[in-house]
């Protein structure tokens, strides 16, 4: 949860500094839910492709998927954001040992690895 907790906390260093009064705390939880579900969803499409048959296709989950998306988003709502959780957070790992400039480069490098995994993958198995 700790590390969680700190990959949101770069999103939110990143955005803080920008002046935005509630847009920092939700970008930064958008973009930590986005690379959840592109994790999860490379794991339906790559068992989907070599577990489940290939011509059953993720879109007829679609529905799921969606609702997936949301109960995630509430979810890490409750436990990043609510209640002023983020302020809390930002002020934990403000000056926390893991607070250096190597580990911020690599929650950049993951988010991005997310992203593009999933459209390589997407891209080749289809």
């Amino acid at each position: 949860m700790k590390w969680l907790r700190f990959y949101y906390f770069v999103f939110l260093n990143y955005y803080k500094p920008k002046g935005e009064d509630w847009v920092p705390e939700y970008r930064s939880l958008f973009l930590v839910q986005l690379s959840i579900f592109l994790i999860l969803m490379e794991i339906i499409l790559l068992l989907e492709y070599y577990v489940i048959h290939p011509a059953v296709s993720v879109f007829h989950y679609r529905p799921y998927l969606i609702l997936m998306a949301i109960i995630s988003l509430i979810f890490l709502h409750q436990i990043l954001v609510k209640n002023g959780k983020s302020e809390k957070i930002y002020a934990e790992f403000n000056n926390h040992p893991l607070n250096t400039a190597r580990n911020r480069r690599l929650c950049w490098v993951i988010w991005v690895f997310c992203f593009l995994l999933f459209m390589i993958t997407a891209v080749l198995l289809k």
